[in-house]
C-alpha cells in the first residue's frame, strides 16, 4: 500500500489524508512539551535554587493543571467552540509559554524571573486545556462509528507522541544542560512554532466542526463559534494558574472538586439520556479511567524524582540526567510492533486478553518496575552509584505495562463514550492523569529525605518512595484483574448502542491493533 494516495479516505498510510496534519502537529507539540518537561525539575532546582519540597510542588501543580484543565476545554470544545478553533487557541497560548520559558533572569530568587517562570507555566496549562482532548477527539472524528481503522489510525497517532517526545528529550534535554536552560526551552518553542504552522496550513483538509446533541449525537443548528467573553475568560483563566501553579495544594483540592463535579454530571447524563448499552460501556470507561490514576502516579515520577535520582544517584557515563527520559519513547518504538503481533496472534485464536486484564497487567508491570529499582538502590545506600542499567532496565519494564495500559485509552474513550461526550469524556480520562500527576509530585515529597540530609544518606527517601509507589499499584492491579470478566460484559462487545450486533471486528482483533498511543500524554 503506497505512504500517500489520492483516495482522501486512504491518502495517509491507508488512512484519511486529514490524520496527516494531525499526526504531525502532535508530533510537534508534544516535542515542545517534553523538551520542557525533561529540564523543569533540574531548572527549578539549580537555576532558581527551589527547594526540593517546593520543585516538587511546582512540578506537580504544573502537571496537574495541565491534564486537569483539558476536562473544560473538552466541554468547551464540545459545546461552543468546536474542535479546531480550540486547537488553535491552544496552540497559540502553547507557543507564547514557551517563548516566555526561554527567560531566565538571573537566577536564584530573581524575583522578575520567577515570575515569568509561573506565567509561562501558566500559559502552558491553560493552552494545553484547549488542545490535548480536541486535537484526539478530532482523530476519532475521521473515521465512521463501526471504522475498522479507527484504532489503527490512533496508533499512528500514537506513534507521533512517542517520536516527538524522543526526539525532545535528547535535544532539548543535551542543549539545556549543556548550553543554557534557554536554548533547551527555546527549542521547544521551535518545536510549538511548527506544530501550529502546519495546523493551521492544514486546517481546509479537516472535517468541518459541527455542534451536537449530548445523549444523540445530532446535529444541532448552532454554529461552533468564539463569544466576546472568550477573550475576556482566557487572561483570567491564565492569572488563575499563575496562582495556582504556586499553591500545589490548593491544585489538590480543585482536583477532587472537578473529578466530583464532572463525574457528577456525566453520571446525570447517563441515567437520563443513555440507552442501556451506552449507559453500561460509560461504566466501564469511567471505572478504568478511576483505576488509570495508580498508572499515572508512577509513570509522572519521570520528570521529578527519576530525574533527580539520575542526577544525585547513577553513574551516567557521560549521560545528562534529562536524556535518560528518553529510553522510554524509544523502548514504545521499537517494542510497539512486538506487542501488536502478541495480540493479533493471541486474537485471531480466539484467545486475546481482555481490555479490562490488559489494563491490570499495565498497573503490574508499572508496578514491578518500581520494584527493581528497590533493588537497585541497595547499592546507593552502601555509597555506590547505581549502575545506568537499572535505569535502562526500569524503562523497558514500565514500557511493557504503558503498551498494556496505555494504548486503549483514548480509543477506548471514542469507542465507549455515548454520543455528544467525547470531549468531556476525554477531559476525564486526562483528569485520571492530572490527579496521578499531583499524586506523583506530592508522594515525592512525602518520602524524600528530609532538605537537610545530603550525600548518599539521602537515598533511603528514594527507597521508601519505589517501595510505597511499588505495593499499591499492583494492588490496584490485582483488584482490576478480579473485576475484568464484569467489566468485559459491561462493554457489550459486537453490539451497537441499541443492544443491536454489529458487523465491525471484535474486541481482540481491535484492540491488537492499538499500541501505539499515550493515553497520557
Amino acid at each position: 500500500m503506497a505512504v500517500f494516495s489520492s483516495d482522501p479516505d486512504r491518502g495517509f498510510f491507508g488512512h484519511p489524508r486529514a490524520l496527516m496534519p494531525l499526526f504531525f502537529t502532535e508530533m510537534w507539540e508534544r516535542f515542545s512539551f517534553y523538551g520542557m518537561r525533561t529540564l523543569l525539575i533540574l531548572y527549578l532546582v539549580s537555576h532558581f535554587a527551589f527547594p526540593r519540597d517546593r520543585a516538587y510542588d511546582t512540578m506537580s501543580a504544573y502537571l496537574a493543571l495541565v491534564y486537569l484543565l483539558p476536562l473544560f476545554g473538552g466541554l468547551i470544545a464540545d459545546r461552543l467552540l468546536g474542535y479546531q478553533r480550540a486547537v488553535m487557541i491552544g496552540a497559540t497560548l502553547m507557543l507564547l509559554g514557551h517563548v516566555a520559558m526561554a527567560y531566565e533572569g538571573g537566577g536564584g530568587e530573581d524575583p522578575v524571573a520567577v515570575g515569568v517562570m509561573f506565567f509561562a507555566l501558566a500559559l502552558l496549562s491553560v493552552g494545553n486545556g484547549f488542545m490535548k482532548p480536541n486535537i484526539s477527539s478530532m482523530v476519532g472524528k475521521l473515521y465512521a462509528p463501526d471504522d475498522q481503522r479507527r484504532d489503527a489510525g490512533f496508533s499512528l497517532f500514537y506513534f507521533s507522541i512517542n517520536l516527538g517526545a524522543f526526539a525532545a528529550t535528547l535535544i532539548c534535554g543535551w542543549l539545556g544542560e549543556t548550553y543554557g536552560w534557554s536554548y533547551g526551552f527555546g527549542a521547544a518553542a521551535i518545536g510549538m512554532g511548527l506544530g501550529l504552522f502546519v495546523f493551521q496550513r492544514s486546517r481546509p483538509m479537516l472535517p468541518p466542526d459541527e455542534l451536537v446533541s449530548m445523549g444523540t449525537g445530532a446535529a444541532l443548528a448552532e454554529k461552533p463559534r468564539v463569544p466576546a467573553w472568550m477573550w475576556a475568560a482566557i487572561p483570567v483563566a491564565v492569572a488563575a494558574s499563575w496562582g495556582l501553579m504556586q499553591r500545589a495544594d490548593i491544585v489538590g483540592y480543585l482536583l477532587a472538586v472537578s473529578a466530583f463535579v464532572m463525574i457528577g454530571w456525566v453520571l446525570v447524563m447517563m441515567f437520563t439520556k443513555a440507552t442501556p448499552v451506552a449507559r453500561d460501556r460509560m461504566i466501564v470507561a469511567l471505572v478504568l479511567t478511576l483505576f488509570a490514576i495508580f498508572f499515572w502516579m508512577l509513570f509522572d515520577q519521570s520528570p521529578g524524582s527519576l530525574k533527580l535520582l539520575a542526577d544525585h544517584f547513577v553513574d551516567r557515563q557521560g549521560w545528562a540526567a534529562s536524556q535518560f527520559e528518553a529510553l522510554n519513547p524509544m523502548f514504545i518504538v521499537l517494542m510497539a510492533p512486538l506487542m501488536a503481533g502478541i495480540w493479533t496472534f493471541l486474537a485471531v485464536r480466539g484467545k486475546d486478553l481482555s481490555l479490562p486484564v490488559k489494563f491490570a497487567l499495565g498497573l503490574l508491570f508499572n508496578g514491578a518496575a518500581f520494584g527493581l529499582l528497590v533493588i537497585a538502590m541497595q547499592d546507593p545506600e552502601n555509597g555506590m552509584l547505581m549502575s545506568l542499567w537499572w535505569l535502562v532496565l526500569f524503562y523497558w519494564v514500565q514500557a511493557i505495562g504503558e503498551l498494556c495500559l496505555s494504548p486503549i485509552g483514548l480509543s477506548m474513550i471514542t469507542r465507549l463514550s455515548m454520543p455528544g461526550t467525547t470531549g468531556v469524556m476525554m477531559g476525564i480520562w486526562f483528569l485520571s492523569t492530572a490527579g496521578g500527576a499531583w499524586l506523583a509530585g506530592q508522594t515525592a515529597k512525602w518520602f524524600s529525605a528530609p532538605e537537610e540530609v545530603t550525600g548518599f544518606d539521602a537515598a533511603y527517601g528514594f527507597t521508601d518512595l519505589f517501595w510505597n509507589l511499588f505495593w499499591p499499584a499492583c494492588v490496584a492491579g490485582v483488584i482490576v484483574l478480579a473485576l475484568s470478566p464484569w467489566l468485559k460484559r459491561m462493554m457489550h462487545v459486537g453490539v451497537d448502542t441499541t443492544g443491536v450486533r454489529s458487523a465491525g471486528l471484535d474486541e481482540g482483533v481491535q484492540a491488537g491493533n492499538v499500541v501505539m498511543r499515550r493515553g497520557a500524554e
